[in-house]
């Protein structure tokens, strides 16, 4: 679907890619019902994950590794039980720290359209290749960490809050201070 020439969507945001021309994300005018239920959806499921501090794959991968640990037939009994607890440490961690900033980008791909995407199911590769341009653009990684923070409930999504470029610009020079401390 080519967004620019739709009504019912707005551009809400471009990102300037070295490799690439610029991408446009684009957004629904009517925030509240113009989301497709399977983009709510995934937002929600992604939300609860989140607030639990771990991904579905992460959480799936870490399930694996201690099945594979604890029913392997290569392994001591001792070394079986220091491996689970170690699996159960990184689980605990993660209820401890919930706030992951790729959930983060993640929730936020299910709100922001680009062309070719169809607004009515989620694609892995169009959230992929999203999620990769914001990796690739810092100024596309801060805006999709202010998309999520302000869209704790999907409803709560407006064009007023998503354009207001002080904020985006003063919380993309926090992410740029907080990232060279931790550097």
């Amino acid at each position: 679907m080519k967004y620019a020439d739709n009504p019912d969507y707005e551009p809400i945001f471009t990102a300037f890619k070295a490799t690439e021309d610029e991408v446009i994300f684009y957004a629904p005018k009517d925030k509240l019902n113009g989301y497709h239920l399977s983009r709510k959806i995934a937002f929600e499921t992604t939300d609860a994950y989140s607030r639990a501090g771990i991904s579905a794959e992460a959480l799936a991968q870490l399930v694996k590794k201690g099945k594979e640990v604890i029913f392997g037939n290569n392994v001591q009994y001792s070394k079986k039980l220091d491996a689970a607890n170690a699996i159960l440490d990184e689980i605990q961690y993660r209820l401890t720290y919930p706030k992951d900033e790729e959930i983060a980008l993640k929730k936020a791909s299910y709100f922001l359209l680009i062309d070719g995407e169809d607004p009515n199911r989620i694609s892995d590769t169009f959230t992929k290749k999203k999620l990769e341009i914001a990796y690739d653009c810092p100024d596309t990684y801060a805006f999709f960490l202010a998309i999520c923070e302000q869209s704790q409930s999907y409803s709560n999504l407006s064009p007023e809050s998503l354009l207001d470029e002080d904020y985006l610009r003063t919380r993309a020079e926090i992410i740029r201070k907080t990232r060279q401390k931790l550097l």
